[in-house]
């Protein structure tokens, strides 16, 4: 799948050098957040593991906020409903059921089912947006898709040769 990202990176040009530095980060942090959130979900109950999760997102996001000199509290009311609505169904609904997998899932399996999003993300926008992916992208797509079929296939015999990890949970 590493490759299938260098594919789409080396496609994307050096203007996009920023963007994929800060993907990689983003990378980091997602897979902090599953190990840090498979230890957890395994000792609090959901909805207080999730209300600790987006609180301190929140005010970590706030921090940030004012330390960028950006203002907090200057949108629009249809702009906080649209807030208020991608909240609802982006974060409690969404991540709410990743906190909620990571209870019966080894974290590699989970992040391995988030590498959907992106592509299913790529494919709406060129179905709904006509946003049409370059060669390397389609190559690095192809590249990404067979890791998952692999990650898939690979768990799905572990688990059916025995327990899926140290804890005995399905990979």
């Amino acid at each position: 799948m590493t490759a299938g990202g260098v594919f789409i990176g080396l496609g994307s040009g050096t203007g996009a050098n920023l963007g994929n530095l800060l993907a990689l980060g983003g990378a980091l942090a997602a897979s902090l957040y599953l190990i840090v959130g498979r230890r957890a979900s395994r000792e609090m109950d959901p909805v207080s593991y999730n209300v600790g999760v987006f609180g301190w997102a929140a005010l970590l996001m706030g921090i940030v906020c004012v330390a960028a000199g950006r203002p907090l509290l200057q949108l629009s009311g249809t702009s906080f409903l649209w807030l208020a609505v991608t909240a609802v169904l982006g974060q409690t609904v969404g991540h709410g059921l990743i906190n909620a997998s990571l209870k019966s899932f080894q974290p590699q399996f989970v992040a391995l089912m988030l590498l959907w999003e992106p592509i299913l993300g790529s494919l709406l926008a060129f179905l709904v947006l006509g946003d049409r992916p370059g060669p390397a992208e389609l190559v690095g797509g192809v590249v990404i898709l067979a890791g998952l079929a692999l990650g898939i296939v690979s768990s799905r015999c572990s688990a059916a040769e025995g327990p899926g990890g140290a804890e005995g949970q399905p990979l």
